[in-house]
């Protein structure tokens, strides 16, 4: 997964920002080292505490009111490792949100892939995880499916010179997301809690 860094090193998601609500703790969890080195240089996330770790085994003591996987699942080819730590980390009533694309078939898909302009092998990153074993997963660890929420950009995105990243287009009337690896998914939002 380290190759997908160059993605995220390369935006300038500092510049665009995201407003953060008040918490009295926040902690961010990625498995990059040059990805929290980046974070940690950005003055309105100091106070964050930032570790390095694997989300499909969670080492963490704490206990969250909230947690968010954003854009993580689709690098793992099984989700039960992911779930068990939401499932350790998440206080009762808490809520976690896991966002990505999965699949409103029965179907999983597993999808390895080579941008030859970035690197030599075959990364992850693009899985595509049934809701229907997802919801099979989450019951098997205590954690229950409350929503699911459908993204849609109120704007055109175009394509990109990464072929990776993705851009919206029309089918029919829906706007669906595409990229360069031949895919077509929308993006969900899948709200959970213990």
């Amino acid at each position: 997964m380290k190759h997908m860094d160059y993605i995220y090193l390369n935006e300038n998601y500092y510049n665009n920002k995201k407003d953060l609500p008040k918490y009295s703790e926040l902690y961010g969890i990625d498995y990059s080292e040059d990805l929290i080195k980046d974070a940690k240089r950005y003055e309105p996330l100091k106070g964050v505490s930032f570790r390095i770790g694997d989300a499909q085994n969670i080492e963490i003591e704490k206990k969250f009111d909230f947690i968010t996987c954003l854009g993580l699942t689709g690098y793992f080819d099984s989700l039960d490792g992911l779930l068990s730590g939401i499932n350790s980390c998440l206080k009762e009533n808490g809520t976690a949100l896991v966002f990505h694309l999965f699949n409103e078939f029965d179907v999983d898909v597993i999808v390895k892939y080579r941008n030859n302009k970035y690197f030599d092998t075959y990364e992850p990153g693009w899985n595509n995880h049934s809701i229907q074993t997802i919801k099979k997963n989450l019951n098997k660890v205590g954690l229950k499916l409350i929503k699911i929420h459908k993204f849609q950009l109120s704007i055109d995105d175009l394509p990109k010179e990464d072929p990776a990243r993705s851009w919206t287009a029309y089918v029919g009337e829906n706007k669906k997301f595409i990229n360069g690896l031949g895919l077509m998914f929308d993006l969900i939002c899948l709200e959970i809690s213990k």
